[in-house]
């Protein structure tokens, strides 16, 4: 088993207990020929609050990413989406276009990484932190954000419980591959240890969840936060979409924001759990965010996708369904309460604070900064979720 699993972390870019969480820490700075780059997005929090980052941006000068390393590319991806988020939306109504200065070095930053040029969860959480303390583990009470918008509490908090729940439920990701070399040779105590272990980092996962309140107040988090990770896809403050200077022959309308829904986690968990969505708007939704993802997550969930999933493993071994099947519905229930807390957050923090709107609809309050109507679509998946329960007799 121990052999397969190693070929299948290095085949899709992933570490032991780091889950989809870079194999190796965030870069703290690109080279010392980017600087301009790194000292605007240190600066983006006091120039946010001057209403100088239209100014800041447009003096920029026009840089190569020829010089670019490998171990740089993501840093650089970070660093030009939360740069473009925030000349984007300093102002009310949001610039509908990016200068070349930004536009440029992100599309190419972008094409290398095969993904889009949008802030993403890949960029605004899974490379944006690092430890407190190199030789604690990575937690809650040991990691600190790299690049902000405005900063402060909140906005940490919002971004580094994302981490936190991914370092969390590594092990979960771990127990994917091991599960499946198990179905594979029929090991039935390997499936079922894996489910257990499932189960138990899943059901953590969830209480790393639960703190999000605790230090990020929905009063703030809506006005101050939420407005910079939209994207622009049926986004009503840019009906048109986005201008990229010198890099797109054609304004941009189809691009989604940020949102947790692009995290690889659960989506691993659904192909391996064998949790599927019919074929209409909640498959969509499903697949579109896959996009967003880094290339050997996605790679990583195609791979399951074609692979056996242990819910047909149970169905077609009655044998051993009694057996499995509750550490099998332990693991769908969390599946469902880890979204059914997402649901609860969503309407907390963005459908209850509608009274705040602005009349520009800079963050409107019934429409996702992924660009979908998410009380819906959350509630669906919910649902569907649980209908995967297998009888236990």
């Amino acid at each position: 088993m121990e052999e397969f699993v190693v070929k299948k972390r290095e085949e899709f870019g992933l570490a032991q207990g780091r889950g989809f969480l870079p194999k190796s820490d965030p870069l703290l700075r690109l080279s010392l020929q980017y600087e301009a780059w790194e000292t605007l997005v240190a600066k983006l929090p006091t120039l946010l609050l001057a209403d100088r980052v239209g100014e800041a941006v447009e003096s920029l000068p026009q840089l190569s990413t020829a010089e670019l390393l490998e171990d740089e590319l993501d840093r650089a991806m970070m660093v030009l989406s939360y740069i473009a988020h925030a000349y984007v939306y300093e102002t009310s109504p949001p610039r509908a276009s990016i200068p070349a200065q930004v536009a440029v070095p992100w599309c190419a930053v972008a094409d290398k990484l095969d993904r889009p040029p949008i802030l993403a969860y890949a960029s605004h959480s899974l490379s944006n932190w690092r430890r407190l303390d190199d030789s604690r583990e990575v937690g809650l009470d040991n990691v600190a954000r790299l690049v902000q918008f405005y900063g402060g509490m909140d906005e940490d908090w919002f971004v580094l419980v994302h981490v936190v729940i991914e370092q969390t439920a590594a092990p979960c990701v771990d127990a994917v591959l091991e599960l499946q070399y198990a179905m594979d040779v029929g090991d039935a105590d390997a499936v079922e240890a894996a489910l257990v272990t499932i189960g138990e980092y899943l059901g953590k996962a969830c209480e790393v969840l639960a703190r999000m309140p605790t230090k990020c107040d929905p009063h703030i988090f809506f006005l101050r936060g939420r407005r910079f990770i939209f994207g622009w896809y049926n986004n009503p403050a840019l009906p048109d979409g986005v201008v990229y200077e010198g890099a797109r022959e054609k304004p941009v309308t189809d691009l989604r924001g940020e949102t947790g829904a692009q995290s690889s986690l659960i989506p691993c968990l659904d192909l391996a759990l064998g949790i599927h969505f019919e074929d209409d708007h909640l498959k969509h939704h499903v697949l579109t965010m896959r996009e967003y993802a880094p290339r050997e997550h996605r790679n990583f969930l195609d791979f399951l996708e074609k692979s056996r999933n242990v819910r047909q493993y149970l169905l077609d071994s009655p044998d051993l369904r009694a057996r499995l099947a509750p550490p099998y519905n332990k693991c769908v229930e969390l599946v469902g309460r880890f979204r059914r807390m997402h649901l609860e957050f969503a309407k907390l923090f963005i459908f209850e604070r509608k009274h705040m709107e602005g009349t520009s609809g800079t963050h409107p309050h019934n429409v996702g900064t992924g660009g979908t109507p998410f009380l819906k679509y959350l509630s669906d998946h919910i649902g569907a979720v649980l209908d995967h329960k297998l009888p236990v007799s």
